[in-house]
């Protein structure tokens, strides 16, 4: 892979995105054969994603956006890593940390890239046995990334534990709270999150706001409280891009997150409560207009169909 180098490509989103999905395919390729891989390429592209806070914030965008590439392992592991650093980053961490946990989170789901891809590209729902098959890739991914844990000795437990949930519900140990390891609680949230807000072979995505709130009903027993109270900060229940139902029936796009007002955020009108479209730019601070609020969450397929747009 040709590395980012110069400072101005560097800071182009949309090269970065490309390079990390460049490298993890890379390393996908040699997961697959049975071939050792080096982790260069990849700690250049957290390296990168980790300069500041504005790069991770620039990145995010990409993340929502409508895909059509072959393997989705591939972008759901950076969209992980790019969600995983804007909650590290809201956390606090320190530059070594935010680049362990990048690393840890870019790589969570390398165990899948074993599992063959009849299961993995199956359209329609799976059955038990498929679903026993796929509940290996945390093992199998430990095992591979083994090999690393000297210098990055979160990365294996990383993989193993992305599933573990904060009551004791997931899987493969059945872990509690604490007693998983603190990257893990994040990974395993952010991980869900992507998962549900994007297409996959057996299912369709879910709208943004949904999947967020159907996450954060269940922290006290799946997520890890520290980890939904970065989120809201971070990346909000309805992230820019997603698409709101106003209580006056309007139709509206969320542009900007109020960190104070995490439910109230800006938007753009698209249609008014008549169903008519608007053509004039017109934003609405939710946080500053308290007669005005967001009753419900709308998937982007759903805008031609929804009646009366």
């Amino acid at each position: 892979m040709n590395s980012i180098s110069s400072g101005q490509s560097s800071a182009d989103p949309g090269r970065l995105y490309a390079s990390a999905l460049s490298s993890l395919e890379e390393i996908k390729e040699r997961i697959v054969t049975n071939r050792s891989f080096e982790m260069r390429s990849a700690i250049d592209v957290i390296e990168k994603m980790i300069e500041s806070h504005e790069r991770i914030q620039s990145l995010y965008p990409l993340t929502t956006k409508e895909t059509n590439e072959e393997d989705h392992r591939i972008s759901h592991q950076v969209n992980v890593a790019i969600y995983a650093l804007k909650l590290g980053f809201g956390l606090g961490y320190s530059r070594e940390k935010l680049l362990e946990l990048g690393i840890c989170s870019l790589l969570h789901d390398a165990g899948m890239f074993r599992i063959p891809d009849k299961l993995t590209f199956k359209r329609g729902p799976l059955t038990g046995y498929e679903r026993d098959v796929i509940k290996t890739h945390p093992e199998i991914g430990r095992d591979i990334l083994k090999t690393f844990s000297e210098n990055y000795p979160s990365l294996p437990a990383v993989a193993f534990e992305h599933h573990e949930r904060e009551g004791g519900q997931g899987y493969p140990r059945g872990l509690q709270g604490k007693n998983v390891h603190e990257f893990s609680r994040i990974v395993a949230f952010v991980d869900s999150y992507e998962a549900m807000t994007h297409h996959r072979p057996h299912r369709e995505a879910l709208m943004e706001s949904f999947s967020a709130k159907e996450l954060i009903g269940q922290k006290n027993a799946l997520f890890a409280p520290f980890v939904i109270k970065s989120f809201f900060k971070e990346i909000s229940l309805y992230p820019p891009g997603s698409y709101v139902i106003l209580n006056n029936k309007a139709l509206a796009e969320v542009v900007a997150n109020d960190q104070n007002h995490p439910l109230r955020p800006d938007v753009k009108i698209l249609f008014n409560g008549e169903g008519n479209k608007v053509f004039d730019e017109v934003i609405i601070k939710l946080s500053h207009n308290p007669l005005f609020f967001i009753v419900d969450g709308l998937a982007r397929k759903e805008i031609s169909q929804k009646s009366p747009w």
